[in-house]
């Protein structure tokens, strides 16, 4: 009886909603070390060990969740936009930790081309947030402030990122020696297996750039992922309100 009075009050729907705003608490923890590692203020693999206790909490956040919805007669939305907000949140927190890792793994410089996309991630987390600590009073503003969430530019920043990696330019290649500038050795007085050997050379001049934008377009990808689900936790909360307050 007691708890079927407790939810009736209304203090299950807060409850939960202040499970899922320990969720979005952890990704933004999460946010905040990929944008250290990133601008070089944390070393990767400083970031990835924080990473995997900030990943903890969340998990830790979402198996609270899951088991408070069980024992609970009512929630603020129905429980399956509940459960989708829930995991969505847990995506980011995901995408985030494959950034982090992966940063570590290719040992990535860092690149000033990820903050951008960050500091976006980062303000739509912290606009979830405040949409969801709306969600118990007052639903329909929660889900005025989640669509707000949603645009805050993740996929835009993310493109502009991608269009200035593909232009930018090379390091400058290493200046031919001056004895080989100024030879005057006739061509066809050159061994000609000297020709394959000069191959490697060129090889290596060429492939450290390459490399080093690959890795930047990976680690934009996750970036992109992170986006994505934080959308996809906008859109779960606004679709319960609809569909309970329509």
């Amino acid at each position: 009886m007691r708890r079927v009075l407790r939810d009736l009050s209304g203090r299950t729907d807060r409850t939960l909603a202040d499970l899922v705003v320990a969720q979005l608490q952890a990704a933004a923890r999460g946010v905040a070390l990929a944008r250290a590692a990133a601008g070089g203020e944390l070393r990767p693999g400083e970031a990835r060990r924080r990473m995997v206790l900030v990943e903890h909490e969340g998990d830790a956040g979402r198996a609270r969740l899951v088991t408070r919805l069980r024992r609970s007669v009512t929630s603020p939305v129905d429980r399956e936009d509940l459960f989708r907000l829930s995991r969505s949140v847990d995506d980011v927190l995901d995408a985030l930790r494959d950034f982090v890792r992966e940063a570590d793994l290719y040992e990535a410089p860092p690149d000033p081309l990820h903050e951008p996309v960050l500091a976006a991630l980062a303000d739509g987390v912290d606009r979830l947030t405040a949409a969801v600590e709306l969600l118990a009073d007052r639903p329909r503003a929660a889900a005025d402030a989640a669509l707000r969430a949603k645009k805050v530019g993740v996929r835009p920043a993310y493109q502009r990122a991608v269009a200035t990696l593909l232009v930018r330019p090379e390091p400058a290649r290493p200046a031919r020696s001056a004895r080989s500038s100024q030879s005057t050795e006739p061509v066809q007085a050159e061994p000609v297996q000297t020709a394959p050997s000069l191959q490697p050379a060129q090889t290596v001049q060429t492939a450290q750039p390459v490399q080093t934008a690959l890795i930047s377009l990976l680690l934009l990808n996750r970036l992109d992922t992170a986006g994505a689900h934080l959308a996809a936790a906008a859109d779960a909360l606004a679709d319960g309100v609809v569909k309970r307050f329509q």
